[in-house]
């Protein structure tokens, strides 16, 4: 296996923790597989140096790790389990032979780094493979909206909230409540006005109106000459 140019710096990378580290790197350089390192590296060892996690359910939450797409996140996610079965002695057909050797090596250098015996490195990989579906690895939003769930009085927020990231609950919900008034206004005894808006757009123009209102980006173009 070639050794990086920059190896000595993605060490540094996934083993120092008494301080903060900003890895910079383009499109396919290993910025997740450094990632992967250092989670592995905390929840197998660094972790363990606290007082207040001692057991792998302690561990295994005592770690996020936030990325920007729900594919990274799940890749993350898989990568890092697939890598406590092999070091835990598990079988993992998920992991190609590349792949094996260089978890095998990590495992290594993590019992070197940290002065451990690989068998109680192994020992905890086992125990962590039972709780790896606790593992907190996801989107910034997904994040976000796991606390405001654990904490929807002091968010102010429903706890069975949906995160609308295209807009479509929005907009399903608008045109909805336009609908009703639409409807509503046309029923009245004067329904003169809504005739009027209604010649000059239609209802999915109406929609586009009122969420542009509604998202602060409204110049009135739509409504000229109503």
């Amino acid at each position: 296996m070639n050794r990086p140019i920059d190896q000595e710096a993605r060490t540094t990378a996934w083993q120092c923790f008494h301080e903060n580290v900003a890895v910079t790197a383009g499109a396919g350089t290993g910025k997740t597989r450094v990632l992967v390192d250092r989670q592995l590296a905390w929840v197998l060892a660094q972790a363990w140096t606290q007082d207040r996690w001692n057991t792998a359910s302690d561990v295994v939450t005592s770690i996020v790790a936030i990325t920007f797409t729900e594919k990274a996140a799940g890749e993350m996610a898989d990568r890092v389990t697939r890598s406590l079965r092999r070091i835990a002695g598990l079988e993992e057909a998920g992991l190609e032979e590349r792949e094996a050797l260089y978890v095998d090596a990590l495992t290594e250098q993590i019992a070197e780094h940290w002065d451990l015996p690989i068998e109680t490195i192994q020992t905890r990989a086992a125990q962590l493979v039972q709780q790896a579906h606790r593992l907190e690895v996801s989107t910034i939003h997904a994040f976000a909206a796991n606390v405001l769930r654990r904490f929807p009085l002091a968010a102010n927020v429903r706890p069975d909230f949906q995160i609308d990231a295209d807009n479509r609950l929005q907009k399903n919900i608008l045109l909805e409540q336009l609908t009703k008034t639409v409807k509503t206004a046309l029923r009245a005894s004067q329904p003169d006005q809504m005739v009027r808006i209604l010649t000059a757009v239609d209802m999915s123009e109406l929609t586009q109106l009122a969420l542009a209102w509604l998202n602060s980006d409204f110049d009135g173009t739509l409504i000229v000459g109503i």
